[in-house]
């Protein structure tokens, strides 16, 4: 078998004909910006993540630097996780702000009990991201904030890959003060090119991204505000829109082959399968294994020899993208993490003798 990481091709042979019309209707319209689909894809994502206010920006890197920015935070110190994707940390860069990089827990999580009281005081806001979908413990981190005397900090919530999770049946994109989406081409709700949002509940942070995302007006009204222009297309909003109606669909099949992952694997390696958080519901943006008992990379090619791609999320926590190299610790869980973690192929379009022929193929490296 030939089994790709990423199958976006034989997603979009089952909507096809609904995406060219959608992409038709509107090209033949001629509003290709800051049209009805662009408001119809805030109003409906915004509904489903119990959010007022939902702003389209073109990436979810956008999204990040917008939600900095809209809390006037600059020069400042703003914690996040050690494990991420890069566009995290280059969001606090990008806007003149300093990462304060919090070693991980063994799910990739912020590691919540490496706060301290010191680090948060000196923090202008704490970023925190739902990796893998897997969304963080909110209420441990509200306790511990509150125990601090710190509860009026401002918590971003990188929900890039978490859109469809939920915690204690609160939708992700709904955890924190300011909440961010992609709408990348990985991503569970994805675009053939890029996207983003902003989600909350402040209309005054809300009016402040309307303008920020078209260079400091909306509407044309020449105020000193600043701004870029980082503007979702109608286009992509149409796109977008089409696939919406069929996420419930495509999610509950990812769950379907991660529930089969789990039940299989935890017949051989029962500590190696993904940690999840009490009373969460994952959306299986990635599956990750731990090979905390095998050789990571050669686990890797062994798949790859039998034609299953697989890939590494991530090979340095961002503590080691930030650090020279020579002063970067290794003793952290975040470092453990990046040496042990390999991701499997995960998506809805996975036929069932792929996932059972991905599940062989695991056990015969383990010797079962």
């Amino acid at each position: 078998m030939n089994i790709p990481f990423f199958a976006l091709d034989r997603q979009y042979q089952t909507i096809r004909t609904d995406i060219l019309n959608a992409y038709d209707k509107v090209m033949s319209s001629g509003k290709v910006i800051r049209g009805i689909n662009t408001q119809m894809l805030e109003e409906e994502i915004a509904a489903r993540c119990d959010r007022q206010f939902a702003i389209a920006v073109n990436s979810g890197t956008s999204a990040l630097m917008g939600a900095i920015i809209s809390l006037h935070c600059q020069s400042k110190n703003i914690l996040c996780p050690a494990e991420s994707f890069v566009a995290t940390a280059n969001a606090i860069y990008s806007t003149s702000n300093n990462p304060v990089i919090v070693d991980s827990d063994y799910s990739g999580l912020l590691n919540i009990k490496k706060l301290t009281k010191s680090k948060l005081e000196n923090a202008s806001a704490l970023l925190y991201v739902n990796l893998y979908g897997n969304c963080l413990d909110y209420d441990n981190l509200r306790v511990m904030l509150e125990l601090y005397g710190i509860s009026n900090l401002p918590i971003i919530e990188d929900a890039c890959q978490s859109f469809g999770s939920s915690y204690k049946g609160i939708p992700s994109g709904k955890l924190g003060t300011i909440s961010c989406l992609s709408f990348d081409p990985t991503k569970n709700l994805n675009n053939y090119g890029s996207g983003g949002m902003i989600l909350t509940d402040d209309i005054h942070v809300a009016e402040y991204m309307r303008n920020f995302r078209s260079n400091g007006t909306e509407v044309y009204s020449h105020r000193l505000e600043y701004g870029i222009n980082v503007q979702m297309s109608e286009m992509d909003a149409a796109g977008l829109l089409v696939k919406l109606k069929h996420f419930d669909k495509w999610q509950a099949r990812r769950t379907q082959i991660a529930n089969h992952y789990n039940s299989e694997f935890s017949k051989i390696f029962a500590l190696d399968i993904p940690t999840q958080t009490l009373d969460s519901v994952c959306n299986w943006h990635k599956y990750v294994l731990r090979a905390s008992h095998v050789d990571r990379n050669k686990l890797k090619e062994h798949l790859e020899k039998n034609g299953i791609e697989t890939r590494i999320h991530y090979d340095m926590s961002l503590r080691q993208h930030q650090m020279n190299i020579d002063k970067y610790d290794t003793n952290t869980i975040s470092h453990k993490n990046c040496q042990e973690k390999l991701s499997l192929p995960i998506y809805p379009e996975l036929k069932d003798e792929e996932v059972e022929y991905i599940i062989k193929v695991v056990k015969e490296y383990y010797g079962k």
